[in-house]
């Protein structure tokens, strides 16, 4: 486990220590961008939260350290967009709808701002409906708290950059393309890179299909953006 994570976790589990090693976590959240953690890993009530008030039942959510918030309309025609203001200390929280008409309803959400993140709480901010449910958990940096599993991009081949990348961004059809305009063969579950990756643990082959880990999703989170380019 990386030094970084070492903190989080020393500072989560030890109270006490918290007033020395704060500083220390602040200054590299704002260097480190939003991570992605299981569910399984977030406080129970903060589960129950995205579940009762976001419709939000995935496998991982993004965690990004801000002090502050932007919230606008829904993305998605038939979507209504939601903000859930949580204490992270008494476990209160208080939940604003917009309208299903998104980005031309009259709610205050909908009309968009700025919100800022408390020293002692998060912000979700998402949306649900027909067109499926999404959200992001916003964090002061002075409550990080989440535990992440950490991949060193180093350890990756420039080849294993570039397919962990594609297999993030893309579907099975935009995934074939990619690799095949990068030259990385043919992508499928039995591609030498594709299988790199699954042992270490940063995809999931699943029959024919491979899904990113949240180690995965962390690790391509770090990556520079040129292994977005598949030229």
């Amino acid at each position: 486990m990386p030094l970084r994570s070492k903190l989080i976790r020393l500072a989560y589990t030890n109270p006490e220590f918290r007033g020395t090693l704060l500083p220390l976590i602040k200054e590299s959240a704002s260097l480190m961008g939003g991570f992605h953690v299981p569910l399984k890993e977030l406080p129970p009530f903060l589960v129950k939260i995205l579940a009762r008030e976001a419709q939000y039942k995935r496998r991982d959510i993004e965690v990004i350290p801000q002090t502050s918030v932007g919230v606008s309309g829904s993305s998605f025609e038939g979507n209504r967009s939601v903000v859930i203001m949580v204490n992270l200390g008494t476990q209160q929280y208080q939940t604003e709808l917009g309208d299903y008409s998104g980005g031309m309803g009259t709610s205050p959400i909908d009309r968009g701002g700025k919100l800022p993140v408390p020293s002692n709480g998060a912000i979700i901010v998402g949306e649900y409906g027909g067109r499926g449910s999404f959200a992001r958990i916003y964090i002061n940096p002075n409550n990080v708290a989440a535990l992440i599993e950490d991949s060193s991009p180093e350890e990756l081949s420039e080849d294993e950059k570039y397919a962990l990348t594609y297999i993030n961004m893309f579907n099975s059809g935009g995934r074939k393309d990619a690799f095949q305009e990068k030259g990385l063969g043919t992508y499928g579950t039995s591609n030498p890179l594709v299988r790199s990756l699954s042992a270490k643990g940063l995809v999931k082959i699943q029959g024919a299909g491979v899904l990113v880990t949240t180690k995965g999703k962390n690790t391509v989170g770090k990556l520079d953006r040129k292994y977005e380019r598949t030229w």
